[in-house]
């Protein structure tokens, strides 16, 4: 057997291999949990993301249900899918167009009072009152092709 003298400290090979072993061990321990801490904080972080976009749907789905429990609430002419089919276009037409989806809805009730076969004596039309030539103009302006004057007393279109 070897010794290393060292100082006038005698070791031999198994005192070195055991402190060897008592600094390795507790070093490669480290690591590993190291490692394993920076794997689990990327899978907090990511179950963190799914957290956030479920409260973003799930705000989404609210006020969706709100608006749509807020055209339930009036006298309207419409069959609960046509109210649900309403809700949905105004919501779509406020997020595409930067308008609060309520805004759309008090046009709605102030100028049909949600009669979506509401005729002014001017010749407006349906929900928002829309009146044919300005609803041709607009059709002409976006591109589309004109499906003609009854459209307007769909509420998707009128819309």
């Amino acid at each position: 057997m070897k010794v290393f003298h060292r100082r006038g400290v005698l070791i031999g090979w198994p005192t070195i291999a055991t402190m060897v072993l008592a600094w390795v061990l507790p070093l490669s321990g480290f690591f590993y949990l190291t490692s394993r801490n920076a794997q689990l904080i990327a899978v907090l972080d990511e179950h963190k993301r799914q957290i956030d976009e479920y409260r973003a749907e799930s705000q989404y789905l609210r006020e969706r249900l709100r608006l749509l429990e807020a055209i339930e609430g009036r006298q309207t002419n419409l069959t609960p899918d046509e109210e649900a089919h309403l809700a949905r276009h105004i919501w779509d037409q406020s997020a595409e167009h930067n308008i609060d989806p309520y805004l759309l809805l008090a046009v709605v009730e102030v100028e049909s009072d949600y009669d979506r076969w509401s005729v002014s004596p001017m010749g407006a039309c349906g929900l928002m009152q829309v009146k044919p030539s300005t609803a041709r103009a607009v059709t002409a302006q976006l591109g589309w092709e004109w499906p003609g004057d009854d459209h307007l007393f769909d509420p998707g279109f009128n819309i």
